[in-house]
């Protein structure tokens, strides 16, 4: 994907952050992505950059490693960009197998009733999500599908903030890795400033 269609699709997600109507019909689209890990390990960066996007009407995300979400790599951030489709998954996918299934199917559950009330926050929609190097388990298969969730937040008027569940999946277990932010709000490790792609 080159820059301009990378900065196109960032601003096609942000047109649409105070739209209902269309960030439902982009959820409908798909609960999950998958992302092979391999490109950002060994890179030096602490975090993953994980871009809701839209492109030629499909919801997608956008995955770069932090170290490259910079204005060092402005003229080559493409080299770095990883596009990935959402898809649904529907069956039930280190936190516990619980959690992680409570999470996924609160957002399969509400997130029809819990987009408006997200957009209607000061906080607003998610931008981005910065996801923990860690959160991506050493496999044989680099390969992760990561899922919407949603965290019960009672004391929001919206009751959730928004979550990607990361599976790990080994010969013999799964884990279920969760050290997602999402931003906004964006807070000391994950600063706005760290987000380059938000700025194309």
């Amino acid at each position: 994907m080159d820059i301009p269609t990378i900065k196109q699709s960032i601003a096609n997600w942000h047109n649409v952050l105070n739209n209902t109507p269309k960030l439902l019909e982009y959820f409908g689209q798909g609960n999950c992505f998958l992302y092979n890990f391999v490109q950002a390990m060994g890179t030096g960066s602490d975090y993953v950059h994980a871009y809701p996007a839209v492109k030629n009407g499909q919801f997608i995300f956008l995955m770069i490693p932090s170290k490259y979400d910079t204005p060092a790599y402005a003229a080559t951030i493409n080299n770095y960009v990883t596009e990935c489709d959402v898809a649904l998954q529907l069956k039930d996918n280190r936190i516990s197998k619980k959690e992680a299934s409570k999470r996924i199917t609160a957002w399969n559950n509400n997130y029809t009733t819990w987009t408006p009330a997200q957009v209607a926050s000061a906080v607003g929609m998610f931008q981005a999500f910065a996801i923990h190097v860690s959160d991506f388990e050493p496999a044989a298969n680099p390969t992760r599908t990561i899922n919407f969730g949603l965290i019960a937040q009672p004391t929001l008027a919206q009751q959730f903030t928004a979550d990607l569940i990361v599976t790990n999946i080994e010969m013999t277990a799964t884990y279920y890795d969760d050290m997602v932010e999402s931003v906004p709000p964006f807070s000391t490790s994950a600063a706005q400033s760290s987000f380059y792609l938000l700025q194309l």
